[in-house]
């Protein structure tokens, strides 16, 4: 049980030292320097659709950076200016499984 616990806390710390960015003040070119010297990123944006929400989500720098059971997929977010390819790790759902 200590166990679980200790391992636990290690995801959460890791997780809890992610860099987090704006994609809104960052250029496309900011985006992929800091994705590729972080590793993995949170990158935030103002909701097109709903004003005032925020969305957020977690890229890599690499496809490398995507474990167990993840795959890199390419994604593109909104950056200052304009456009900007990413890399998301995405955990596949297989929801064809369920009953």
């Amino acid at each position: 049980m200590i166990l679980a616990a200790l391992s636990t806390l290690l995801v959460a710390g890791s997780a809890g030292a992610m860099e987090r960015y704006d994609m809104a003040s960052m250029s496309c070119a900011q985006i992929q320097t800091a994705l590729k010297r972080d590793g993995k990123a949170i990158l935030r944006s103002q909701s097109k659709k709903v004003p005032g929400l925020t969305l957020f989500n977690t890229y890599a720098g690499s496809r490398d950076q995507c474990t167990g059971g993840q795959a890199p997929t390419n994604r593109r977010v909104t950056a200052a200016d304009g456009s900007c390819l990413v890399i998301q790790c995405v955990t596949p759902s297989h929801s064809w499984m369920r009953p």
